[in-house]
């Protein structure tokens, strides 16, 4: 039995129209951040689109193993594909609709899964999630910002050496490494919603019913739009457990503790996150992390304001409000809509009836759903096989190898130059965290740079771009060394991070380019991994050395860790290979 195909004129005014724009939706507590329209341009958009129950054409409440229909749609049964109205969530039912009708003429594509990849200027949703994402950077870096000028503080206020001080990076290791390794447990079972579910709650509770109970597998699915939104409000509270730790000054046991929570939080945030930013438009990705340093540049200024007329601790207690307003955000943008949810249901329920036998009259209430998304998929590589690849790639492992450097140098540079300044050069306390201020703005500066030009650059203008800047930067940890003047150092430190930061985005691009497309998302994580590693052993070997010889020894590190960079990036190629390689014969 099939529904016969009905036309609805949805751009016209009726009672279930005015129904539509209630007033009583999260979206208009929100500002127009992004444009200047009119709100009668945009009255149907909404941060939590289609927040109301959808209108079904039967009145039989759905099923465990039926699918839910979309709101204002009707489904031939005989038909196999659709087109989506930009006026509303109708679906064309017919092949002459889809070719003939306006309306249908002007249907947006959707390539992403959550959001299309071409948007209107009125998806205001979309655009509310970016400004949340965005801000969520913001605070990432407004917490990564502060170590180094934090830390003399921590120092004096618990007695701590080089060594102990630098403890902290071992633990933001640890946390950053268990949050990744974590990811695909954590996602698989917050996306976990029962099938007889129609909409979701603001904080579902079916993942934990379905974890403690023994239920059938045939009656709950998962749900990806759901498993982002509740990792995304189980990881915010990260940051604020780790500020009030901080804040309370009770140890280092604490501070270590809090640098494990919020680098663990940070990796979950930022697992969902960096793909959701992958799928826009272009440099999404790339301002989105400009946006990170300039929130690492801002903390510093605020922190040696606030230390030099109030207890430091005040910093982290005022901090609790931007904490506050990111779960606020990320609360409202990122509720999953209808559409979302209705889409992982029936992704869920072809899944489910896919491993099943086939249907009988009895259970034709899943019989709307087209074969060809039924058939098997090509089976995919098998992975000791894939392992195998990986451990064979000699570029994977030389440019894993750099990020480890790199990643520690810069750790190394930005938290130990304000130690090393007031050591060495005696700066003035009140004003020498201001360094590392000028440090993250220079990274500002030239990764946002980088970002906006990087796709105009060809592969050997990169290589040796980025080889002039490793020079540069050498050049300027060799004058913090000869020079004794602290505005020199203050000047050379902020040129550092100038020239530091195209350096990890141009390695990330290196490794697309040269690697396998079948290794690129295991090798971005193996290189994002080794880069973390790199954070935690390069700063605690050398807070051991300057722990045991002096804060003077610094400047050796950091010139050794910067000439060996130097050289690694030399013997990458400088023209990109014809042909890359591909995943052949893993039988």
């Amino acid at each position: 039995m099939s529904l016969q195909p009905i036309t609805l004129e949805l751009c016209q005014g009726s009672a279930l129209r005015d129904r539509r724009r209630s007033s009583i939706r999260p979206q208009n507590f929100l500002p127009l951040l992004f444009t200047a329209e009119a709100h009668s341009q945009n009255q149907n958009e909404s941060a939590i689109a289609d927040d109301i129950a959808p209108l079904y054409e039967s009145k039989a409440p759905p099923t465990p193993d039926s699918i839910s229909p979309i709101s204002h749609a009707h489904v031939s049964g005989h038909l196999s594909s659709f087109s989506t109205s930009r006026h509303q969530d109708v679906l064309s039912l017919s092949k002459s609709e889809s070719t003939d009708s306006p309306s249908a003429s002007s249907a947006t594509t959707t390539d992403s899964y959550f959001e299309p990849r071409q948007t209107t200027s009125k998806d205001l949703r979309l655009r509310y999630r970016l400004a949340s994402v965005i801000f969520l950077y913001f605070l990432n870096g407004w917490g990564d910002g502060v170590t180094g000028t934090a830390l003399p503080y921590f120092r004096a206020q618990f007695h701590l050496s080089y060594m102990t001080s630098s403890l902290l990076f071992v633990a933001t290791m640890c946390g950053f490494m268990s949050g990744t390794f974590c990811v695909p447990r954590v996602m698989n079972f917050l996306g976990l919603f029962y099938f007889s579910t129609t909409r979701l709650g603001f904080f579902s509770l079916s993942p934990w019913k379905i974890a403690f109970s023994r239920v059938s597998p045939k009656t709950f699915g998962h749900s990806a739009s759901q498993a982002r939104y509740l990792m995304l409000i189980l990881a915010s509270f990260g940051s604020p457990i780790a500020f009030i730790l901080m804040g309370c000054k009770i140890g280092l046991p604490a501070m270590a503790a809090a640098y494990v929570t919020i680098s663990f939080a940070r990796a979950l945030l930022t697992a969902s996150l960096n793909v959701f930013l992958a799928e826009q438009r272009s440099k999404c990705l790339g301002y989105a992390y400009g946006v990170w340093s300039f929130g690492a540049t801002v903390a510093p200024l605020v922190f040696q304001a606030t230390a030099a007329s109030l207890p430091w601790a005040n910093f982290y207690f005022g901090s609790l409000v931007l904490s506050a307003a990111s779960f606020v955000f990320l609360g409202i943008t990122f509720y999953p809509t209808i559409r979302e949810f209705t889409a992982d249901r029936k992704a869920a329920l072809v899944q489910t009836v896919s491993h099943t036998p086939p249907l009988t009259p009895e259970t034709d209430d899943v019989a709307d759903i087209p074969d060809t998304t039924l058939a098997p998929s090509t089976p995919a590589p098998p992975s000791t096989s894939l392992l195998r690849l990986i451990v064979t790639v000699p570029f994977l492992w030389s440019i894993s190898l750099f990020s480890l450097v790199y990643c520690g140098s810069e750790t190394t540079t930005q938290g130990l130059v304000v130690q090393y300044l007031l050591a060495s050069r005696h700066a003035n306390p009140n004003t020498v965290g201001f360094v590392s201020a000028g440090f993250w703005g220079g990274i500002t500066v030239s990764r946002v740079a980088w970002s906006f030009f990087s796709s105009k650059i060809s592969f050997t203008g990169r290589k040796y771009i980025v080889q002039v800047c490793l020079g540069l930067a050498l050049g300027m940890h060799l004058l913090m060394f000869l020079v004794n003047s602290f505005i020199e150092n203050a000047f050379s430190a902020s040129l550092i991070g100038l020239f530091f930061g195209p350096i990890f985005p141009a390695c990330l691009e290196l490794g697309i380019d040269l690697l396998p497309p079948e290794l690129t998302m295991p090798s971005m994580a193996i290189i994002s991994a080794a880069g973390s590693l790199g954070n935690a052993i390069l700063p605690f070997v050398t807070g051991v050395i300057t722990t045991k010889y002096g804060m003077r020894d610094w400047s050796y590190m950091t010139i050794t860790q910067t000439t060996v960079l130097f050289c690694t990036w030399f013997l990458f190629p400088t023209r990109q290979p014809l042909r890359r390689g591909t995943i052949t014969n893993l039988d």
